[in-house]
């Protein structure tokens, strides 16, 4: 309800009187979508007007005082500069008022919400706008308002509301509740009682849903009740700032809060499912010990033997490699059983991390729902700024592809890390003989992967790679578990057996 006809000429009408052979000094521009105006008034003061024409806000202030700062500022009509004010004309009916100078120019305050713009015309002509984006405003025509005839009252709705264009939603929801349950003849009378009030009585700032709005009848939470429109923007600024942007603000750092906390939960369900996984799969320990406590009964040459475990109640099978002895079979057993203590080791961990984590977010969540001022609200504006600015540090950029997760690495050092958190059956893929980015998919037990992830896998490998501006590239790819680390390799570096070679497009 700022931006009426109604509220416009009242302020107009103050401006009028206060800065009435007032001269322009300095007019600026701070910050995109600012304006502030510095007039010297007849009693030698100071009267500053600020125009914040953003959208969304587009709202007049009149601070006491304002420090212009020396970087970043902007004359601008610098044509009125010390021309006396002769008189502040209102628009008839319409949300636009004119400062008319001795200098034969004017200066157009269009207050037209999204749209709103000052513009600096001579006459008919727009000599300079302050909001050069809305350019149908440089070829006019200037607002110069429209004659209703307010007297005229029509009992059908539809008719009064084409009577009178300059009514708002709130205005005429008003008169909705006004005229509830009365009788036709009383409504003229009403109507008028109402157009006396938007002319001449007392304004609101009321608050309703947290949002402060200006209104000229009393609703909701009446939180200021004044006459005069200089305080009363003033004051609506202050409270837009406080309570409007307060709470839109907060909304947005609770929603981003809440969804940190759902990624934090889903990583933590995926590290529990890969740790459940790890302890339902074979123990490898206990086959390594059964096959050294019962070795001298294996006979020479099988691939599967049935032992009993320790308890003697249950029998465990045992998968066994032909070509190789039962104790070295054994001793794979044994390197698998530390591999997979390791695995277990980094998954319970990782639960650990990510448990803590969800618990210190949503302590955070209910201490950012009970905070109530914009003051408390900064040090999780500034929280969430810098997890923005600095995410959490993985060592590879996450793809997904018909459900199967795709890790490239992002650089020497991140391509080592990439080989130590992933899995010995996930499959890995490189651009052949050239540098680039190790490429992981993440497999899923029991299921072999799909042809097209490998392929979507490979163009991502070639990608982020030497070969990246080469139409065809070919890729390797392989079980991680044919990927290993030398010690004295560098950064990156790798030995790589039972590869295949695809030939794929780079693409991202």
């Amino acid at each position: 309800m700022y931006h009426t006809f109604y509220f416009f000429s009242r302020l107009s009408y103050q401006l009028n009187t206060v800065l009435s052979q007032a001269r322009l000094l300095e007019c600026f521009s701070q910050q995109k979508d600012e304006l502030v105006l510095r007039f010297y008034t007849r009693e030698e003061k100071d009267f500053y007007i600020k125009a914040d024409l953003s959208q969304g806000i587009s709202m007049l202030t009149f601070p006491a005082e304002f420090a212009r700062t020396r970087t970043n500022s902007t004359d601008l009509f610098s044509e009125l500069y010390g021309s006396p004010v002769l008189k502040i004309i209102q628009s008839e009916n319409d949300r636009s008022f004119h400062f008319h100078f001795a200098n034969k120019l004017q200066l157009c305050f269009k207050m037209y919400g999204g749209r709103s713009n000052i513009l600096l015309h001579n006459g008919a002509k727009v000599l300079d706008v302050f909001n050069h984006h809305l350019k149908k405003d440089l070829d006019g025509p200037i607002p110069s308002g429209r004659e209703l005839n307010t007297s005229v009252f029509f009992h059908d709705p539809d008719e009064l509301r084409k009577a009178f264009p300059t009514f708002n939603k709130r205005i005429w929801s008003h008169w909705e509740k006004v005229i509830l349950h009365k009788p036709d003849p009383e409504k003229k009378v009403l109507f008028q009682n109402m157009l006396d009030e938007l002319q001449r009585g007392p304004m609101f700032l009321c608050k309703e849903n947290n949002e402060v709005y200006l209104s000229f009848f009393p609703e909701s939470e009446v939180l200021l009740e004044n006459q005069e429109p200089i305080l009363i923007s003033n004051r609506l600024s202050q409270y837009y700032w406080q309570i409007n942007q307060f709470f839109k603000q907060k909304e947005a750092l609770v929603l981003a809060l809440e969804q940190t906390i759902f990624q934090a939960r889903m990583q933590l369900e995926s590290a529990e499912k890969q740790y459940l996984q790890g302890v339902e799969s074979r123990n490898y320990r206990l086959q390594a010990d059964l096959l050294m406590a019962y070795g001298h009964q294996i006979p020479k040459g099988v691939n599967r033997v049935h032992l009993p475990d320790f308890s003697g109640i249950a029998e465990i099978e045992i998968r066994l490699k032909q070509d190789l002895s039962v104790l070295e079979n054994a001793e794979r057993f044994y390197r698998k059983a530390k591999g997979q203590h390791q695995d277990t080791e980094r998954l319970e961990k990782r639960m650990c991390l990510w448990k803590d984590k969800i618990l210190h977010l949503n302590d955070e969540l209910q201490k950012l729902k009970s905070v109530e001022n914009r003051n408390d609200l900064k040090p999780f504006a500034k929280a969430a700024e810098i997890d923005k600015e600095e995410p959490e540090s993985l060592p590879y950029h996450l793809h997904t592809f018909l459900q199967y997760e795709i890790w490239v690495g992002k650089n020497a050092k991140s391509n080592d890390e990439l080989l130590r958190i992933s899995h010995k059956d996930d499959l890995w893929l490189h651009a052949r003989d050239v540098t680039g980015s190790h490429v992981i998919i993440r497999t899923k037990k029991g299921k072999n992967t799909p042809q097209p992830v490998i392929e979507r896998a490979a163009e991502l490998a070639a990608f982020y790679s030497k070969s990246k501006s080469e139409s065809l590239s070919p890729v390797m790819v392989t079980e991680r578990k044919y990927v290993r680390k030398g010690k004295n390799m560098l950064p990156g570096q790798v030995r790589v057996e039972k590869e295949k070679t695809i030939l794929v497009m780079p693409k991202e």
